[in-house]
């Protein structure tokens, strides 16, 4: 067995042997030859719309995280000396676009090629009719195939598109389950702040009553204070009169007994006799 190269390819692909169906001259690349985008279906697509079975697409913008099948344009007619390996051109993959399916093609087989991709990149992915999407390295066998590969139908039907999600690991329906829980927690932050902000304002309304309250007793009690000396000058006073109430009292005896016996000598004077 052994691998063809461009030299090998040249000849048969001109006779429509191994890959047919170009719209334009065969790409060769060293060993391998370009396959193409053909017809592009959108999964949970239905009926007669715009992706579905009866109604592909050309040309599709693939979302992050979405997925689409493509059916390859060009079709591969394999005898049963050959067998091919088919995956994903370097410039697809590294922009983000997973194929689920490429690889062996058994010989004799017949027909395009059909693959499941997903958009794995930040931005959207552009998937146009004859854009190149994979590689296909055929190989001839040292001795033919004896069991023929047999024909079979379009796998793509609405059984297909339906058993496949659009939407790879739901990722916009877990973005709109991020977002309503933004929304939600914005709105509890809004009716917190209704609440609690008139709570605060009244807390903040008693705590200025009680300083304004404060700052009146301070003012009270300092000018106390500024009265004390005057206080403490009057308590000596009275101090200083006590002391001196018992003087006074000895003023008044000694000024009685004194008008006492002036008026004694005085009757004394009165009742002597003249001489």
């Amino acid at each position: 067995m052994g691998l063809l190269s461009d030299n090998d390819l040249g000849p048969l692909l001109a006779q429509g042997v191994l890959v047919k169906g170009f719209a334009t001259a065969p790409r060769i690349r060293g060993a391998a030859v370009e396959l193409c985008i053909g017809d592009i279906y959108v999964p949970g697509i239905k009926g007669g719309d715009p992706g579905s079975p009866r109604t592909p697409l050309n040309a599709l913008s693939l979302r992050q995280g979405e997925t689409a099948v493509i059916r390859t344009l060009e079709e591969l007619a394999l005898t049963q000396n050959h067998a091919g390996i088919a995956f994903p051109a370097a410039n697809v993959s590294l922009k983000g676009l997973l194929m689920t399916n490429p690889g062996y093609v058994d010989p004799g087989y017949a027909g395009n090629l059909h693959v499941t991709v997903i958009n794995m990149g930040r931005e959207p992915y552009l998937l146009r009719r004859n854009d190149s999407l994979m590689r296909c390295l055929f190989f001839k066998l040292d001795s033919p195939a004896e069991r023929r590969y047999p024909p079979l139908p379009s796998p793509i039907d609405d059984a297909l598109l339906t058993r496949l999600t659009k939407d790879f690991m739901n990722i916009k329906a877990r973005a709109l389950g991020e977002a309503e829980k933004a929304i939600r927690t914005a709105e509890l932050r809004i009716k917190w702040t209704q609440i609690s902000v008139p709570v605060l304002v009244a807390v903040i309304s008693a705590i200025a009553s009680v300083f304004i309250t404060f700052k009146g007793m301070e003012k009270r009690l300092m000018k106390v204070e500024a009265t004390i000396p005057n206080v403490q000058q009057l308590d000596s006073r009275l101090g200083t009169m006590e002391s001196l109430l018992p003087l006074e009292q000895r003023v008044d005896t000694l000024e009685t007994q004194t008008i006492a016996e002036i008026h004694q000598r005085l009757e004394r004077l009165e009742t002597k006799p003249k001489q």
